[in-house]
């Protein structure tokens, strides 16, 4: 699909909103203790909140949405907590940052959000046809590329008709933003080696999956990266 045909804007982020957002978020952080709380603000800043808005105006209000990548349950909890009718399944491979996750949901009273642990590259839907929405917030460029290829498979299996799948990563043709996006994923992951793309093979990838991306959103803010943001469906059968 060619990405200069896509939608590139965003629903108007309001005063209002974003302190509706902003609470959110605060409350959110304040239920960490110690260095997971500065990584919380840290990640919250590097996402900023217009994007999560957009995010959460994607996603279905009700029904079961999937968090890959999770960790700490962050955005998990503030999808959650945005639509007490979702019924949000975070899922990740470090137990201990679930433990986490899990005590935070506690702390705020959050009943409507899970966290699993599970390898999201082995993940495979219990009742195909069931997600009516699902994200990965900077999470494939950290899978080879064949594996991320096959999670968008099962993703497409996993989905309802008409379900919604959000990737957020980066743009690699912006070379400058995407070395400082490196540094970031070394100085966390410890890793060297990620699978970036451009946005037009990240539609790609998407369309060869069966999810004809429908939205792309553009972001800059005062961090130099690249966010790139697109929403995809499963098309009907019909």
């Amino acid at each position: 699909m060619d990405a200069d045909r896509l939608t590139r804007n965003s629903a108007p982020f309001t005063p209002e909103r974003e302190q509706d957002h902003n609470a959110l978020v605060r409350r959110i952080i304040r239920s960490y203790h110690g260095i997971i709380r500065l990584y919380g603000t840290l990640r919250f800043g590097i996402i900023p909140l217009a994007l999560l808005d957009i995010i959460d105006s994607r996603l279905p209000r009700e029904g079961l949405i999937f968090d890959f990548g999770c960790g700490f349950g962050l955005f998990g909890l503030y999808m959650a907590a945005r639509h007490p009718g979702r019924k949000v399944i975070g899922l990740d491979i470090d137990a201990r940052r679930l433990a986490v996750a899990r005590r935070s949901a506690q702390r705020l009273g959050i009943t409507n959000a899970t966290f699993v642990c599970r390898d999201v590259r082995d993940w495979t839907a219990e009742q195909p046809g069931s997600i009516g929405g699902l994200y990965c917030l900077d999470v494939l460029h950290h899978c080879p590329r064949e594996a991320a290829r096959g999670i968008l498979a099962r993703v497409h299996d996993g989905l309802s008709e008409g379900g919604v799948v959000i990737v957020k990563d980066i743009d690699a043709a912006h070379r400058i933003e995407t070395a400082f996006a490196w540094l970031m994923d070394v100085l966390v992951s410890g890793r060297t080696r990620f699978s970036y793309r451009t946005l037009g093979q990240w539609t790609e990838i998407l369309a060869q999956s069966g999810l004809p991306p429908r939205d792309v959103v553009g972001f800059r803010d005062w961090l130099p990266y690249p966010h790139v943001l697109v929403v995809a469906a499963k098309r009907g059968q019909g």
